[in-house]
């Protein structure tokens, strides 16, 4: 037996198998933290010398007059959007991960009817976020659901496809051989299907995470009644550019704060199943 190689403790399967190794044998190396202060002075200093040369705080303002605003900003009005806009983005999350594995099972283990779906799927993925925004608002009004529906609509698609081929995935020879052995019910989902979802649930977490606030943000800003999107579009229509910038910033902030705690949250689930599934 290769040393790579061990056999699976308690599992129903005689063969053995090779644990996966994630990504430590070609994870890129992380930035130093010097790097990351070089970058920071870097943008810093690009965006001072562009609004040296833009001449207008209506183009490019200072980067410390947004700094100064956004100071200004502080206080239970600001953080009460974020809130709102956190729960939204948090609604999508759970939504399109319950619905698109849900979904993306079924339609695995039944191929016919996935082929029967598939070109409604498609056609709803092709349809852009601004295109539903007249429906919806007409049926759902201006509030915080047009912008969790819309959202929902966007990546549920990709959900389910991401997981319909994790479970087609799957080789016939292991299906075959869990017959053969008696593994059915739950020890199959467990280490088989379950097995393969949790790379798909992986790879949907980390899909949706960076794109779920730019999608809320962009429905609040046309459609939405709270939430910081509401803020950036009162900044633009009242001409207050630094509020304006100091929002955009936020939204970045958060998230890329978002997509990191998912992905962080999404190996830490990985770890976990790897151990339990052992």
């Amino acid at each position: 037996m290769s040393p790579r190689s061990s056999r699976i403790s308690g599992g129903p399967f005689p063969w053995t198998h090779t644990p996966f190794r994630g990504r430590s044998s070609i994870t890129r190396r992380r930035p130093s933290e010097m790097s990351r202060c070089l970058v920071f002075l870097a943008v810093g200093f690009l965006w001072w010398w562009g609004a040296s040369l833009a001449g207008s705080p209506l183009l490019l303002p200072y980067p410390q007059a947004v700094l100064q605003r956004f100071l200004e900003m502080q206080g239970w009005p600001l953080w009460s959007d974020v809130l709102h806009s956190g729960f939204k983005v948090l609604a999508v999350l759970l939504i399109v991960g319950f619905l698109g594995v849900f979904l993306g099972v079924l339609l695995g283990l039944n191929p016919r009817l996935y082929e029967a779906i598939r070109p409604l799927v498609i056609s709803i993925q092709a349809v852009p976020a601004i295109s539903w925004l007249g429906g919806v608002v007409l049926v759902l009004g201006t509030g915080w659901r047009a912008p969790v529906l819309i959202a929902v609509l966007v990546f549920l698609p990709t959900a389910l496809f991401v997981t319909v081929s994790g479970v087609q995935g799957l080789e016939r020879e292991i299906l075959e051989m869990a017959e053969v052995y008696g593994v059915r019910g739950w020890k199959r989902w467990r280490y088989l299907y379950a097995g393969a979802l949790v790379p798909c649930v992986r790879v949907v977490v980390e899909t949706i995470a960076g794109g779920a606030w730019k999608t809320v943000l962009v429905t609040e800003y046309l459609c939405g009644s709270s939430g910081v999107g509401v803020r950036i579009a009162w900044a633009r229509q009242t001409a207050d550019v630094e509020a304006a910038y100091a929002l955009s910033l936020l939204a970045v902030l958060l998230g890329l704060g978002c997509e990191f705690l998912l992905r962080r949250s999404a190996e830490a689930l990985g770890r976990r199943w790897r151990l339990y599934s052992t």
